[in-house]
């Protein structure tokens, strides 16, 4: 929404807007002319205002959305405002996936800066190297967007080019079903215009390429050592295979490989952000730039300086010397690649602090976060973040915890940061490395642990 908001203000737009409370974020559009209030009150629209645009955490029961509906105040989703966006430009790229899509986004969105083409990229996510989620071109030539899959946002566009990274049960709430989700990723790849760049590895994603025009499909797949890969997922595809091979892991967790395009080598890639799981991210970058026509020395440049997204395994502090990283993850898998990511160049024990994001996702994943986290060697739980949704009845974090130790876990639950920094304080040393994890309010406990003793 932010960056939305921003592309606004770029234009000469004049835009408002409300949240519950102000963030950084919020601060720097104040600064390009936003007018911010804090909470939503009907008091905050006025009927000179040409459209509203909500986000899906939105209530329908919202104040300002009811007294928008009253003053016949034209309103939008951000799912529509986004196309319309995207629409004005002569070419555009989606990036979906359950994992991933805001580094890759990221990834793309400098690699395209580096080789001087003229780009808008709306992340979801701030972006390091242009310091914020949105990069932003006054010319009408190329847009690069994330796209989400949650309500089916990703069908509003109509994109040239469409990655998709990974296909995993998340948004049950939603979705319902993982057949459900799959045949709205198998429409959001028909309708894109030239190309769907699509992860092999991923069984979810082979079930997709079944139902999708085979001359529209590129494929992506990595050879790790011991992968699972078996060379005739390749034959699923007609045509295009972007594959990296001879995979390599530095001693601190930095990855290079080399990339292979049918029968041609387009030579060694070194990345510079943290962990296995960016070489798929990586690979599809590589994959579309080569497509647009990015020359491949300007994209190896690019993946080697490219220093990450924010709340994506940050570095935001120390605890008795033992580094304290920030993770945006809050599915089972995304904890389970940072876990098995950190394990790799962790010589202590790794601390994982967890907030779960909404009730549904806590319930629908609920032993599956047992097992992921499980794997830590201590856990602490922190209340879950609601975000758009009630309390559930019987789902709680203090539920996961009681289970992780009635599995032979080391799990504790607190209510306050102020106690888990106690906790931290008291328990980790020096070889340690402590993981917070979530995608909700969690960020303040990292601001309250710059360095801690």
């Amino acid at each position: 929404m932010s960056a939305l908001a921003r592309f606004a203000l770029e234009e000469g737009v004049k835009v408002s807007g409300s949240d519950e409370k102000k963030s950084s974020i919020v601060c720097r559009l104040e600064q390009l002319g936003l007018s911010f209030f804090c909470g939503h009150e009907k008091s905050n629209v006025s009927a000179d205002v040409d459209v509203i645009v909500y986000s899906p955490a939105i209530a329908f029961d919202n104040p300002e959305l009811e007294e928008a509906r009253s003053l016949g105040v034209p309103i939008m989703n951000r799912k529509d405002f986004l196309a319309l966006i995207a629409d004005e430009f002569e070419f555009s790229v989606a990036i979906s996936g359950s994992h991933g899509k805001t580094t890759t986004t990221g990834m793309l969105a400098h690699i395209f800066k580096c080789a001087e083409i003229p780009m808008t990229a709306h992340v979801g996510g701030e972006c390091v190297d242009f310091g914020g989620n949105l990069l932003y071109s006054k010319e009408r030539m190329l847009f690069v967007t994330e796209a989400c899959e949650y309500v089916d946002s990703f069908l509003a566009l109509r994109s040239n080019y469409s990655v998709i990274l990974n296909i995993q049960s998340d948004h049950m709430d939603y979705f319902k079903t993982e057949e459900n989700l799959v045949a709205s990723f198998i429409q959001f790849a028909n309708q894109t215009k030239d190309f769907v760049f699509v992860n092999l590895d991923d069984e979810n994603c082979l079930r997709l390429c079944e139902k999708v025009d085979a001359d529209k499909l590129v494929g992506l797949s990595v050879e790790f050592e011991n992968s699972n890969m078996k060379s005739h997922l390749l034959e699923g595809v007609k045509g295009s295979t972007f594959v990296a091979r001879h995979v390599k892991t530095d001693c601190a967790g930095v990855c290079s490989f080399e990339c292979n395009f049918r029968d041609e080598n387009l030579g060694s890639f070194e990345l510079s952000v943290f962990g296995r799981h960016n070489v798929y991210n990586a690979l599809a970058s590589i994959a579309v730039a080569y497509y647009y026509g990015v020359d491949m020395s300007i994209v190896r440049r690019a993946l080697k300086t490219f220093s990450g997204i924010k709340r994506r395994y940050e570095v935001v502090g120390s605890v008795n010397g033992a580094q304290v990283i920030h993770d945006y993850a809050h599915h089972p898998e995304e904890i389970t690649k940072v876990i098995e990511a950190t394990r790799e160049v962790c010589t202590g024990r790794i601390f994982v602090v967890f907030q779960p994001h909404t009730y549904s996702r806590t319930r629908d994943l609920f032993e599956q976060f047992v097992v992921s986290l499980g794997v830590a060697d201590k856990v602490v739980m922190y209340p879950i973040y609601p975000a758009r949704e009630k309390p559930l009845e019987g789902v709680s974090s203090y539920a996961l915890s009681y289970l992780i130790r009635e599995q032979g876990g080391d799990a504790v639950h607190f209510y306050n940061f102020e106690d888990i920094v106690c906790y931290l304080c008291e328990n980790v040393e020096r070889e340690d490395v402590v993981l917070i994890l979530g995608a909700g309010d969690i960020v303040e406990l990292c601001e309250m642990i710059p360095e801690q003793h």
